[in-house]
């Protein structure tokens, strides 16, 4: 059964409404949890599979914005001030490096 049609149960089942659209008989949850009840044992491992997977991706996307914030902040901080500082002029002779 593939997506398209598993939504166009629930949709039938809603009378037409999507989960999104007003408030159903049955919360997402309540929804989740009588659909993985019609399964076998085995299925429900795998549901049970893939929310440690999906849990897992939305812990690693925060610590990722948490590392990105606190480079942004650390780098700012780093660099406050600097703006007022006197810049050196290099000449293009200055910045070339001799191999000998």
């Amino acid at each position: 059964m593939d997506l398209q049609h598993h939504v166009g149960v629930m949709r039938e089942e809603s009378g037409g409404r999507s989960i999104h659209e007003g408030h159903l008989a049955m919360n997402v949850t309540e929804q989740i949890t009588h659909e993985v009840k019609t399964l076998s044992l085995e299925a429900q491992q795998e549901v049970l599979d893939f929310v440690a997977f999906l849990r897992t991706r939305l812990e690693t996307r925060q610590s990722r914005k948490d590392d990105i914030q606190w480079s942004e902040f650390s780098i700012g901080n780093a660099l406050r001030g600097m703006e007022q500082e006197a810049v050196p002029e290099y000449s293009e002779a200055d910045l070339k490096e001799r191999w000998r």
